[in-house]
């Protein structure tokens, strides 16, 4: 049925993409598909980024080869979203536009912090934030606090003041967005990001207030991040050693993932509801859901491993020819 639906999904955002060519609205559904379903907004992004190469519009080109890997960092699939972020800030840097070369650092950043890599993440994320410091338009604004956001994955559960920090100033900048959809959007993954850390506080009111504030802004087909705020609650629960509330928002959690393929989030959800069923002394469900997520984290190694391989070595022939410019000046 997926398949049949793709099928007709393919002629009608063919049709749709090809007069007038409104790339920029296109762009913005592709982006609003992301946190719906990943594969559905990659097939409208290969359509809108033909159409943008035809009519040379270099933007949205780049915009689409950053959106393209943000989609496969949902999906954990690194070594993808890795080769996107570097062609989107390689051809950013060609025709001069900043906002792209940031947007394509923030994402490298935050999918470097997820392999470990934590000095190549701060890196990036360091170097996007400089591009930007300036400036203060509507979408320099939008990726600062996105970069804000992506800070969060470099810090330990020791480095709670730094969280919180980053969380408040991810959503100063997110306030400042006068596209209110655009805003709630971004606005509802910036509250449930402080709610998280409030929770590593034991602040566990002020933890229910911003996942109350999440709720109240997330528009309903906003899989990604629903499944992300019910995960925030149910580890707000297990805080509380309420586990069976824990559990139920857990599964809806994962029931999201499942279903629409985010599996960046899946490993965490699996190990969380192995460890809630682990404190009500539940064994059979315990160990359940600890195999499942050792098989989960198998199927993902050896793309992990390329994808570190490959970021290794491009750093060092980055750091290679650097030094050779520095010794032939």
């Amino acid at each position: 049925m997926k398949i049949l639906g793709l099928f007709f999904f393919f002629f009608s955002q063919n049709s749709i993409c090809q007069s007038p060519k409104n790339l920029e609205k296109e762009y913005e559904k592709a982006r609003e598909m992301a946190s719906k379903d990943p594969d559905s907004s990659l097939v409208l992004l290969n359509f809108i980024q033909k159409n943008a190469i035809e009519e040379k519009n270099e933007k949205i080109e780049i915009k689409c080869d950053y959106l393209k890997s943000y989609n496969y960092y949902l999906k954990s699939d690194a070594q993808k979203c890795i080769d996107y972020a570097q062609k989107a800030q390689k051809n950013a840097q060609k025709y001069n536009y900043p906002d792209g070369e940031a947007l394509a650092l923030r994402i490298l950043g935050a999918q470097n912090a997820k392999l470990g890599l934590l000095e190549n993440a701060q890196e990036n994320l360091n170097q996007a934030l400089k591009i930007i410091n300036t400036s203060e338009t509507e979408e320099s604004n939008e990726i600062r606090g996105l970069i804000y956001n992506s800070f969060l994955i470099l810090f330990n559960e020791n480095d709670i003041q730094k969280k919180l920090y980053f969380s408040k100033k991810a959503i100063k900048e997110f306030l400042k967005i006068t596209n209110s959809k655009r805003k709630n959007e971004l606005l509802s993954s910036a509250y449930t990001n402080l709610g998280y850390n409030y929770v590593s506080e034991k602040k566990f009111d002020s933890a229910g207030l911003y996942f109350n504030k999440s709720l109240s802004v997330l528009s309903p087909t906003q899989n990604y991040l629903k499944s992300a705020v019910f995960h925030d609650i149910g580890f707000s629960f297990a805080q509380q050693k309420k586990h069976d509330s824990a559990i139920f928002y857990y599964q809806k959690s994962l029931q999201l993932v499942e279903k629409y393929g985010f599996s960046e989030k899946k490993k965490e959800i699996l190990k969380n509801l192995a460890t809630s069923y682990q404190e009500k002394k539940d064994t059979i469900n315990a160990e359940k859901y600890e195999l499942t997520k050792l098989k989960f984290e198998d199927s993902l190694q050896n793309n992990n491993k390329t994808a570190i391989n490959n970021v290794v070595k491009f750093e060092k022939k980055r750091q290679n020819h650097f030094y050779i410019l520095k010794i032939i000046s």
